[in-house]
């Protein structure tokens, strides 16, 4: 049972995160800082501490906007997975509680329940897939359950001379997204695309939780690769590579090698993330062996919400 709830600034929230085995990114304050800064004012965040009656308590940032007069919920911004963490097991209970205030009190919400967080919502659910690598007791082992592909891959890559650096200058951020447009251009479907200003600000945050990794050949950048870290979780949110440079292999060898140094520093996972059908994609996470995480989604709505967001919905066929 919920015995207060207590509204915590950046400081607190990051201190808790950080207290958490099972946070991810997505939980940060710097998550939903950058979003709040790329959309000026229109998107509001905070952090609420849920405490039980039996002491133990729970983490729960969220997101907002509001129109009209009401309020849109986000449990993560930008269509990523949010909920609550705690440096605590709680009880069936707890976790029936909270879901029980998220739902009562977001009337408005769109929540991407996190991969494993244990729910037990009585309500109708979508559901989408993520593909997680979870590491073994070493990297070798880690390695040597990987299917044949990524493994020789990975050797032909060092063979052609493929070498693994971290982008510090504007200007390396801006070849990595230069080669992320040219490779969304080969896909035939895309959910969303990334833009410059927004890519941009994960370089201005300037987070230790934060690294764009690039691949160069021959002193050319030729692949790269966007990785966001939690506490014991590696996030692959974004990946690019030139199409004629595909026979060095560079994207295996990249996402290796982050295996291998992330695991050395006691990560225990990488989220590679949906596949959004598209086939290429989810037959490459496949050769590392990842499981296939089912991820829910729950959207809900007022009265109220369902007519503001109808009324935007035919404005904008009015103005095409």
């Amino acid at each position: 049972m919920i015995k207060d709830i207590k509204k915590l600034d950046i400081k607190e929230w990051e201190e808790y995160w950080k207290k958490c085995s099972e946070a991810t990114f997505f939980h940060s304050p710097e998550w939903f800082q950058i979003w709040a800064k790329y959309l000026n004012g229109k998107l509001y965040y905070s952090a609420k501490l849920i405490i039980f009656s039996d002491g133990k308590t729970a983490l729960l940032p969220y997101a907002y906007t509001r129109k009209l007069g009401a309020h849109f919920f986000l449990l993560s911004p930008r269509n990523n997975y949010g909920g609550w963490i705690s440096s605590y097991e709680l009880s069936k209970s707890d976790h029936i509680s909270l879901e029980s205030y998220i739902l009562k009190n977001m009337k408005n919400l769109q929540w991407i329940i996190q991969p494993n967080l244990q729910t037990y919502l009585n309500k109708n659910i979508l559901n989408n897939t993520t593909s997680i690598l979870y590491y073994k007791s070493n990297f070798n082992q880690t390695f040597q359950n990987f299917k044949k592909g990524p493994k020789y891959s990975y050797k032909k890559a060092i063979r052609e001379g493929c070498k693994l650096v971290i982008a510090e200058d504007l200007q390396e951020w801006k070849t990595f997204y230069e080669i992320y447009l040219k490779t969304v251009e080969r896909w035939s479907k895309v959910n969303f695309l990334l833009s410059w200003e927004e890519l941009k600000l994960f370089y201005q945050l300037k987070s230790d939780h934060i690294n764009l990794y690039l691949v160069s050949w021959n002193d050319k950048i030729i692949s790269g690769g966007l990785f966001l870290y939690g506490n014991q979780s590696v996030h692959y949110w974004q990946g690019a590579s030139l199409h004629e440079h595909h026979d060095k292999r560079a994207m295996h060898y990249m996402i290796i090698e982050v295996i291998k140094e992330s695991q050395s520093k006691g990560f225990k996972m990488m989220d590679m993330g949906p596949s959004h059908q598209l086939k290429g994609v989810l037959d490459f996470k496949k050769g590392f062996n990842t499981d296939e995480t089912t991820v829910g989604i729950i959207q809900q709505k007022s009265l109220k919400g369902t007519i503001i967001k109808k009324g935007a919905e035919w404005k904008k066929r009015i103005h095409r």
